[in-house]
């Protein structure tokens, strides 16, 4: 934006700074942030190797700038919207060419699609550049045991898993982060209520594919995860100072007494299902059985939701 252009032109006849490229990168200003992130990890790694401590931090504030720019990106796997919007944009295109009577509308098209094509390959190298500076920065902070760094590290790469549809990656990443953030900042805290929230999203979503073999237990796990965390914002809005802003806080809570209510009330039909005695089988005159109709009442499912709440 016109902020990040300024604040780029201000620095531009001096060295780039940490805090400059954090307020990039809190402004949105993706490819600003990225190239800020770049400079500062090259001149680092330059000066004190390409593993030392002193590069851990921008490993990874590198990898979460390009991540942010692939989670804002509607282009990455190319669903039904992006092809909806595809379609938008060449009538508006075809409208346009045969007013003015220029080149064919089949020529604009096929450039759209080789537009879109680019973008979709640019943004699957961010991700696995991401992924690669990421899986850096958590192999330094591990050696020299920083468990705060660790946790963000692997906090970031179940983002990057559930971004790519990988969920059970993603659960094993959230699961390393949630174990470190509760020895460090214990189980009330923000921080983890944050994990719970991201893990109890993959786990729904992981037993919502037609292949999960255990998806009724990991439901039971989300729901778990999800009443967790409940538990750890309702403590951070109990600890408030007076003045605190908790709205962002109180409305992810009613979100969440939501959610865990309908979970619980799923849950509840599924185990009344699985205690009913089933029907006995039909039988011909001639003795072989029939199949039993289908029951009339199905299982209500709850749907994973699309966005990560922000806590």
């Amino acid at each position: 934006g016109a902020d990040a252009a300024s604040l780029l032109a201000q620095t531009a006849e001096q060295p780039m700074t940490f805090e400059t490229a954090k307020a990039l990168t809190s402004k949105g200003d993706h490819d600003a942030a990225i190239d800020a992130w770049a400079s500062l990890l090259e001149k680092a790694v330059t000066a004190h190797g390409e593993t030392s401590k002193e590069t851990a931090p921008l490993y990874y504030r590198y990898g979460d700038a390009l991540l942010r720019k692939c989670e804002e990106s509607d282009q990455l796997f190319g669903g039904d919207d992006d092809k909806e919007k595809d379609e938008n944009e060449l009538q508006q295109q075809s409208s346009l060419q045969v007013q003015s009577s220029l080149a064919p509308v089949e020529d604009e098209e096929e450039d759209l699609q080789d537009n879109n094509a680019e973008a979709k390959e640019a943004l699957a190298e961010d991700v696995q550049v991401a992924f690669e500076v990421l899986e850096v920065s958590r192999t330094i902070y591990e050696k020299i045991e920083d468990k705060e760094g660790s946790a963000d590290c692997w906090l970031r790469l179940g983002d990057l898993d559930k971004l790519n549809g990988r969920f059970d990656s993603a659960i094993t990443s959230y699961e390393s982060c949630l174990k470190l953030r509760l020895e460090t900042d214990g189980p009330h805290a923000r921080s983890v209520a944050d994990v719970h929230w991201c893990l109890a999203f993959a786990l729904e979503c992981r037993a919502a594919d037609k292949d999960c073999p255990n998806a009724r237990e990991l439901r039971d796990q989300a729901l778990d995860n999800y009443v967790k965390c409940e538990a750890a914002l309702k403590a951070v809005v109990s600890a408030a100072k007076e003045g605190e802003d908790m709205a962002a806080v109180k409305s992810v809570l009613d979100e969440l007494s939501e959610t865990i209510a309908d979970a619980k009330a799923r849950r509840e039909q599924e185990l009344a299902r699985a205690k009913a005695p089933e029907p006995p089988k039909e039988t011909t005159t001639i003795g072989f059985g029939t199949a039993p109709a289908a029951p009339s009442s199905s299982v209500m499912m709850l749907q994973p939701k699309k966005k990560k709440a922000k806590l």
